[in-house]
This record gives C-alpha cells, sequence and structure tokens, in this order.
C-alpha cells in the first residue's frame, strides 16, 4: 500500500495577551506626547526668536524716528506738513519758536482754524489763506513768496511749499517752509542804499569834469590846442563818459532792488 504523506500542523501563534496590547498603546502615548512637546518647545524657541526681531526693529525703528525728529528740529528754517485735507500733522522746534504757537496746540486744530490762527501774524493775511488752502489741493507745483510777520515778532520771511510724495509717487500731504530773511533783507537795505549814496556823489564831480573837459576842447578863446593836448583831453573825456555810465547802471541797480523799477 501506498502511504500519503500526512500534514504536520504549524503550531498556532499565541494570541497577544491584554496586558501586551495595553503596554503598546502606552508607549505610543508616551512617544505621541514627547513629540508633541519637542513641536512646542521648537515653536517656542521660533516665538520667542521672533519677538526679540520684533523688539529690535522697533528699537531701531524708535531710533530712526528720534534723530530724524533732531534733524529737522535743528533746521533754521520754520515747517509745517499738513495732510491733503489741511490738516496739520507735524510741526518742528523753529516753528514755535517763531510763531509763539506750541505743537500741541498747532496739531489740535482743524484746517480752517489753523489758516485762521496764522493768518493773524502777517502782514498780507490773504496771501497767507491763500497759500495754505490753494496749496493743499496742489499736487505738483512749487511755489515761493515773500512774506512779513508782524506777531508776536517782525520778521521777514522767503516762504516755500512743495507737495511730498510716498514711496509709491502718492501725495502724502504739502511741506511748508519759512525762512527768516530780517538779516538778509536788512543787509541788503544798507547795500542798495550805500550804492545809491555814493552813485550820486559820484554823479556830480563826474558832471563836472565832463563839462570842463567839454568847454576846453570847444571853446577857442580859452586858446589854441595842440593836436597832444586834444588827444589827452578826449581820451579824459572818454573815460569820464565811461564812469557816468557805471554811475548811471548802478543807480538803475539801486532802483531795481528797492522795488522802483
Amino acid at each position: 500500500m501506498t502511504h500519503k504523506p500526512t500534514l504536520q500542523g504549524v503550531p498556532n501563534e499565541p494570541e497577544p495577551s491584554h496586558d501586551d496590547e495595553q503596554a503598546k498603546e502606552t508607549d505610543n502615548t508616551v512617544e505621541y506626547k514627547s513629540a508633541i512637546e519637542e513641536a512646542f518647545h521648537i515653536n517656542e524657541a521660533r516665538l520667542q526668536a521672533t519677538l526679540h526681531l520684533a523688539e529690535a526693529n522697533y528699537a531701531q525703528l524708535e531710533r530712526t524716528k528720534s534723530q530724524l525728529r533732531a534733524i529737522i528740529d535743528a533746521s533754521q528754517e520754520a515747517m509745517l506738513f499738513l495732510s491733503p485735507g489741511g490738516r496739520p500733522l507735524k510741526v518742528n522746534a523753529r516753528f514755535t519758536d517763531f510763531f509763539g504757537l506750541d505743537d500741541t496746540t498747532v496739531l489740535s486744530q482743524s484746517a480752517n482754524e489753523l489758516t485762521a490762527l496764522l493768518k493773524g501774524l502777517f502782514v498780507d493775511a490773504v496771501l497767507q489763506d491763500r497759500s495754505l488752502t490753494w496749496g493743499t489741493t496742489d499736487q505738483e507745483h512749487i511755489f515761493r513768496e515773500q512774506q512779513v510777520q508782524v506777531e508776536p515778532t517782525r520778521r521777514e520771511f522767503d516762504f516755500s511749499s512743495l507737495p511730498v510724495m510716498n514711496v509709491d509717487q502718492t501725495c502724502i500731504g504739502r511741506l511748508y517752509v519759512w525762512h527768516d530773511a530780517t538779516h538778509e533783507r536788512a543787509v541788503d537795505r544798507i547795500k542798495s542804499g550805500f550804492v545809491s549814496m555814493v552813485s550820486h556823489e559820484l554823479r556830480t564831480p563826474l558832471t563836472s569834469i565832463k563839462g570842463y573837459i567839454d568847454l576846453l576842447l570847444t571853446d577857442e578863446t580859452l586858446g589854441e590846442l595842440s593836436e597832444l593836448q586834444r588827444e589827452f583831453l578826449g581820451i579824459a573825456r572818454s573815460n569820464a563818459l565811461r564812469l557816468g555810465s557805471l554811475v548811471n547802471d548802478l543807480l538803475d541797480l539801486s532802483s531795481m532792488e528797492s522795488g522802483k523799477i
């Protein structure tokens, strides 16, 4: 008889016990918590680094603002910065010195209130009113004018205004600048007066010199002149005429500077 091979049974693997499953679940939970804690610490470290960077940037920004403020306040010109709607945004220390207005008072004014406040400080109130109200609506032109302050101290100003553009070429307001030209104008008036006085003083003797030279050249009763004498007198007369022309130019210049021409 042929015997068929018999299949020997493979021993069955032992069924995992409840304790083993619980231990495995505990290990997984520990690993998960550990990963969560590690991720939390990493995020916390990143957050702290970001906060430190933000604090450093803020401190740098405050230093820059302080430096810019100090530079603007050190300027010898009074400065006023208005929004496109005409509301005051910034003034420097020289502005408060010139006009006797503290920055808190100025910055709390509306556009109309500020215009009325400044109008009373200048001789030409209409000019000041037009400069402030018209200028805020213009986003292109730079204009310059002369103004005279009467309160609290008399000063003469070279007044100018220009639009201020953002980095994207958007108009963010208009800057007004008052340059105190009182001393310069006084010196100019002294110079013009001196030039005018000297010119008038020179004109009289030059007229006399030219008259006597003409008399010598034309009046035969004074005696006959040689050719050499006539030549010398002609040179003297030519130079007298040149000096007279220069004196007239100086007088015209003095008249133009004084506004007569």
